[in-house]
């Protein structure tokens, strides 16, 4: 089967025919879900609203240069990779904002059309694999930097927390990188099982995922595994007769989305492993991106993307009471007030509306 069985009752959302584009080499969507971003096989970006897929900005990009991917910073600008560097763009018109030159004495030895890509919005740090090292671009300062003897054929990377920390997944296992390379392995679903070049990192990085194959030629069966890296472990085990084309964390709840036979995405609940909700296209999958601070999917064809689909949020955590001794003279308040993370971008405005509101 090309996809898995899907439990009677399930909610699903159908996806109407997609807007043309040319052939895309790689999907993203802005950290709030607001726009989504496409690199052509032309070397063309086109960003796109994502409530109404109508075109906002698009711009050539050098082909000779070899562009990979389009990563975004913030709602304002982002950065487009190439073989030999990084351009840093505003995205309203696409204007160069500054540049990170590549002066790496060894090519390439793979075609950089598929690797992994991650953003730090709290270092400003864009890393992508090259070879055997890592590289990590500053968005301020323009420079870059390696991080050597890096495991190959890495498939996802994130950043931990508020540092220059990467965790990188491999088929061989999940790594992690600071100053220097430490194995972290990972679970596996039995002694036969192969691992498969599907996988994805949760973009905080705090959940892992890894799809494996097990079964005999005439029959084979997958799983996909889906652990957390930080304590307290929590594992999932969803078991598919469908090879998955790929998976995806969705932020801002415990869940994830898989690609089956180009047609349908499955979101699973996570641990469980339950499908809670299918997104169905009427035309091909091709690949699927997520926005990195709400839950919001971004589907395209090969030459064609949908608008967004706005996934279910899942029961906020609550926040513990916090017991703080108060003076007489101070005003009643609350004793804990819940704060979303700083973006980049975003810092300033709101510092601006606060003095503006207390001057």
């Amino acid at each position: 089967p090309i996809v898995p069985e899907i439990p009677p009752g399930t909610a699903s959302i159908l996806l109407q025919t997609a807007t043309p584009t040319g052939t895309i080499r790689y999907l993203s969507m802005d950290p709030y879900g607001e726009k989504m971003t496409i690199l052509e096989e032309v070397g063309q970006v086109n960003i796109y609203d994502a409530a109404k897929a109508n075109l906002l900005v698009s711009f050539p990009v050098p082909q000779e240069r070899g562009p990979i991917g389009v990563v975004w910073r913030s709602q304002y600008s982002l950065g487009v990779v190439y073989h030999d560097g990084v351009e840093w763009r505003e995205a309203r018109r696409g204007q160069v904002l500054g540049e990170t030159r590549l002066n790496l004495s060894s090519p390439a030895k793979t075609k950089l059309n598929s690797v992994p890509l991650a953003y730090s919005p709290y270092t400003d740090v864009l890393a992508f694999p090259w070879n055997k090292s890592l590289v990590l671009a500053d968005g301020e300062t323009y420079r870059y930097y390696l991080r050597k003897d890096l495991p190959t054929g890495i498939l996802a990377l994130a950043f931990v927390e508020r540092t220059d920390t990467c965790f990188l997944l491999t088929p061989d296992g999940v790594y992690k990188s600071a100053d220097r390379v430490e194995p972290l392995g990972f679970p596996k679903p039995g002694p036969n099982a192969q691992a498969l070049p599907v996988g994805a990192l949760a973009p905080d990085g705090t959940w892992a995922a890894l799809t494996w194959k097990e079964g005999s030629v005439d029959k084979p069966r997958y799983s996909i595994l889906a652990w957390r890296l930080s304590p307290p472990l929590t594992l999932a085990n969803i078991q598919t007769p469908a090879p998955p084309q790929q998976v995806v964390f969705v932020p801002a709840t415990q869940q994830l989305a898989v690609v089956y036979g180009g047609v349908m995405v499955a979101i699973y609940d996570l641990p469980k492993g339950d499908i809670s909700l299918v997104v169905r296209s009427s035309g091909k999958v091709a690949k699927i991106a997520a926005a990195s601070l709400v839950p919001r999917l971004a589907v395209s064809e090969a030459s064609g993307i949908y608008v967004a689909a706005s996934l279910r949020e899942r029961d906020k955590p609550s926040f513990a009471e916090v017991v703080i001794t108060k003076h007489v003279e101070d005003p009643p308040a609350p004793a804990a007030v819940p704060l979303p993370l700083p973006v980049s971008g975003r810092e300033h405005k709101a510092r601006l509306a606060l003095q503006e509101k207390y001057a």
